[in-house]
Parts: structure tokens; C-alpha cells; sequence
């Protein structure tokens, strides 16, 4: 007798709640689920540009050769460090082309004595871009590791812009 009691209770108080919820209406319930419009948020307003001339930098052949031998610096470190831990040939490559383009931004800033021994040095780095165009399994990785630092000592000591003083071209 109890349970059925309790159990008419139990009915009894899920049919008041659900009497509750259809007579009251579920507006915000209905709310939740209808897609609203989107608002424009772009701003309507007057947009006005005033140009700025900004005067070109004139920098000197050395603190341009300065530039670019440091990026040639970067560069060299970064692909004897790619040799040494990485099997990338693409990164290799790359980052030999970045200090070849270093390095014939340098020569543009020299003067002419300078410049053809920078020429040679140049042409010691196409020389290992030709390895580099092998296959990764054909490449000496000792013998090209000592090239590119022996050829980076060569530059480091006798085209360092400290060094260089008077060597540069006039602008």
C-alpha cells in the first residue's frame, strides 16, 4: 500500500510538472535553439589616409657590407650545424644559397683588388653547391664540412669589415 501511495505521488508530481512546463510555455527554451541574424560589426565610418614620405636610409658601403656579412656569419654557422645533427638536403641547400647571396651582396660593396679575392672565395662555395646537387647518399659529409670551414675561416680572417678599412667602394 505504500508503494502504491508513493508511487501516486511520484506520477502525480511528474504530471504537475509537465501540466507546469506545457501551460507556462518554453520561450526561452525556443529562443535557445533559433538561429539569430548576424550583426554587422564593420565599422560605417569614414576612413581617411594620409600618405607619409618617409625618406629613403642612406646607409654607407660598410655598414652595408657590415649587414651582409653578418647574415652571411648566421648563415654559415646555421649550415655546419644542419651538417653536423641533420639529413635535410633541402635545408642544406638552402642555407648554403642564403650565404652565397650573402656573400655576392658583400662583393657589390668592395672595391675591385678586394672584390677578386672575394671572387675566388665565391667560387669555392658554387664549387660545394655542385656536391650538393648529387644525391644525398653520394656526398662526403667530412670532406664538405671541412671545406666550409676552412673557406669560412679564410673569409672570417681576411673580409671582416673591421679589417677592411678603406677597401670600400665610394656611394
Amino acid at each position: 500500500m505504500r508503494r502504491s501511495r508513493s508511487r501516486q505521488r511520484y506520477v502525480l508530481g511528474v504530471c504537475l510538472l509537465l501540466c507546469f512546463f506545457l501551460l507556462e510555455g518554453c520561450e526561452p527554451l525556443r529562443k535557445k535553439f533559433i538561429r539569430k541574424k548576424k550583426q554587422d560589426d564593420t565599422y560605417k565610418g569614414e576612413v581617411i589616409f594620409e600618405p607619409v614620405d618617409y625618406s629613403p636610409e642612406n646607409f654607407t658601403a660598410e655598414q652595408n657590407y657590415t649587414k651582409h656579412y653578418n647574415y652571411w656569419v648566421i648563415w654559415g654557422k646555421s649550415l655546419e650545424e644542419a651538417l653536423k645533427e641533420s639529413r635535410n638536403e633541402k635545408r642544406h641547400r638552402y642555407f648554403l644559397e642564403q650565404g652565397l647571396k650573402s656573400l655576392e651582396q658583400m662583393r657589390v660593396y668592395l672595391k675591385e683588388e678586394k672584390r677578386a679575392r672575394l671572387d675566388e672565395m665565391i667560387q669555392e662555395f658554387k664549387s660545394i653547391r655542385e656536391e650538393f646537387a648529387k644525391p644525398y647518399i653520394m656526398w662526403n659529409i667530412v670532406r664538405i664540412n671541412n671545406r666550409i670551414n676552412s673557406n669560412s675561416i679564410k673569409i672570417r680572417t681576411r673580409f671582416n669589415p673591421r679589417d677592411l678599412q678603406g677597401h670600400f667602394i665610394d656611394q
